[in-house]
């Protein structure tokens, strides 16, 4: 759906079959696997966002910062998609959500 923005990648092998065969990757469309497609795309992350996103932008925040995806929306909403490279910072996040849930519960009582 529009309202869902996702990041896809091959496989490392891809690339190798790719260097590999000397045909350029042709013969293996007329081998029938995959239903014709040579490699196939597995998704990486997904994150509904709620509205159609009309702009995306990979940028830094800072200079010598980590690279960052900024969104924009068709209403005017604007989306960061910060990649968290430890599991250190994953903890961090989750527990600011709970600690955050917990101090302001959401109006309608339950998510």
């Amino acid at each position: 759906s529009l309202e869902t923005f996702f990041v896809s990648r091959l496989l490392k092998e891809a690339s190798e079959d790719v260097e590999d065969d000397p045909t350029g990757g042709k013969i293996i469309f007329s081998k029938g696997m995959l239903l014709g497609a040579p490699h196939k795309l597995f998704d990486e992350v997904q994150f509904h966002v709620g509205e159609t996103l009309v702009s995306l932008r990979r940028c830094t925040l800072q200079p010598g910062g980590t690279e960052v995806i900024l969104g924009a929306s068709n209403t005017g909403g604007l989306y960061g998609f910060i990649p968290l490279p430890s599991m250190e910072d994953v903890d961090f996040f989750m527990q600011l959500e709970m600690h955050m849930r917990i101090e302001n519960p959401p109006l309608c009582g339950r998510d």
